[in-house]
C-alpha cells in the first residue's frame, strides 16, 4: 500500500487530510480489485483537494504579459506554476506507487495526471464484468469430496466471495446458498 503521508499535500488546501491514517491499496495486475482501488484512489485525491487534476479541469497559471518587466508578477507566476506542477506530481506519484509495474512503465511517460488516469481507467473500467464472471465460475466449480472437510471449501468460497465483492459483484444470500448446496 502507498503511504499517503509521504506525498506532499497542497499547502493551500485547508481541508487537507494528510494526517489521517488513510492508505491506498495497490491495484492488482489483473484488476480484480479495481472497483475498490478506484473508489479509494478517488477519495484520497478528493481529500487532498486535487480531484480536478484527474478530470483535466485544473486552473493553469497565466503568464504575465511581459516577463521581466514586473518582478513581482514574474515571481507570482513562477510560484503558481511550481504549485501547479507539484499538484500534478502529487497525483502522479499516488498512481505510480499503487499500479502494477507493467502499467507504471506505460503511464510514467505522460506529463499530466489526467492523461495517466485516462490510461489506467481505459485499461480497467470495462474489465470488471470479465473478472466477476471468472470469479463466479470459480465459486460454482467448488465442491467438497466425499469424506473431506467442508470447512476448507467454505473458507475458499468465502475468499472468492470477498474477491467477487471487491471486483464489484453482488451475490445475494439466495445465490450463495445455491452455490453452497451444489
Amino acid at each position: 500500500m502507498a503511504d499517503i503521508h509521504r506525498i506532499a499535500p497542497d499547502p493551500s488546501n485547508s481541508n487537507d487530510t494528510s494526517t489521517s491514517s488513510a492508505r491506498l491499496p495497490a491495484l492488482n495486475a489483473d484488476g480484480s480489485n479495481w472497483v475498490l482501488y478506484k473508489a479509494t484512489f478517488l477519495a484520497v485525491v478528493q481529500a487532498k483537494g486535487l480531484r480536478r487534476y484527474l478530470t483535466g479541469h485544473e486552473r493553469q497559471p497565466i503568464p504575465p504579459t511581459a516577463i521581466g518587466v514586473d518582478s513581482d508578477a514574474d515571481e507570482n507566476y513562477y510560484s503558481a506554476q511550481d504549485k501547479h506542477l507539484a499538484n500534478h506530481a502529487t497525483v502522479k506519484a499516488l498512481l505510480l506507487q499503487t499500479v502494477p509495474e507493467t502499467l507504471r512503465l506505460e503511464i510514467a511517460v505522460t506529463d499530466r495526471a489526467v492523461d495517466m488516469w485516462a490510461l489506467v481507467t481505459a485499461r480497467f473500467d470495462n474489465q470488471g464484468n470479465f473478472v466477476q464472471a471468472s470469479i463466479f465460475s470459480q465459486m460454482q466449480q467448488l465442491h467438497c469430496g466425499e469424506g473431506s472437510d467442508p470447512r476448507l471449501v467454505l473458507d475458499q468460497l468465502a475468499r472468492l466471495h470477498a474477491e467477487y465483492a471487491t471486483a464489484g459483484g453482488v451475490l445475494t444470500d439466495e445465490q450463495l446458498k445455491v452455490i453452497i448446496i451444489n
